[in-house]
């Protein structure tokens, strides 16, 4: 790519993220919830992740990194409101919560790198059958979700080991 185009990529980019920082501003608000400073770092950060599942930990190191004045606490109980209504997803990876924004439109499986933490969603949907399956049978149980978490590691960190 021809060096000039880099400035009009970063300024595209730039306007596409401002707009989703702004739809989650408006699903925050149509929740009933605040846009507190705190949640408005985290949105940030968590739109800038590249598709990684952060730990409470990171996500308050990064959000110390903007504003000082926010403690632990504080991210940890965002954390859990913004999983309580959709907008983060919550999985346990290597034994602790991790946390990414909840996409509705992506079918949520994931292969997630546990050297990295990068998360590639899954190119189909591996339960889908078995889904069905159920939902025939007459067991008197109706499959409303599910979710695959596929842990190893990526092509990246396959390479560096």
């Amino acid at each position: 790519m021809t060096s000039w185009l880099n400035p009009y990529i970063t300024y595209v980019q730039v306007i596409i993220m401002n707009d989703q920082i702004q739809q989650f501003y408006d699903l925050l608000k149509l929740k009933g919830l605040k846009l507190t400073p705190a949640r408005k770092i985290m949105l940030k950060i968590f739109l800038t992740g590249e598709n990684k599942f952060l730990d409470a930990v990171q996500v308050y190191d990064q959000v110390k990194r903007t504003d000082s004045r926010i403690n632990f606490s504080t991210v940890y109980r965002n954390l859990e409101t913004l999983v309580q209504n959709a907008v983060v997803e919550k999985i346990t990876l290597e034994g602790k919560a991790a946390y990414t924004l909840f996409e509705k439109q992506r079918h949520r499986h994931h292969m997630i790198c546990t050297s990295c933490r990068k998360t590639t969603p899954l190119p189909y949907c591996p339960v889908k059958e078995l889904e069905n399956i159920l939902k025939r049978e007459d067991n008197g149980f109706l499959p409303i979700e599910h979710k695959v978490e596929i842990y190893g590691y990526c092509k990246d960190c396959r390479v560096r080991e």
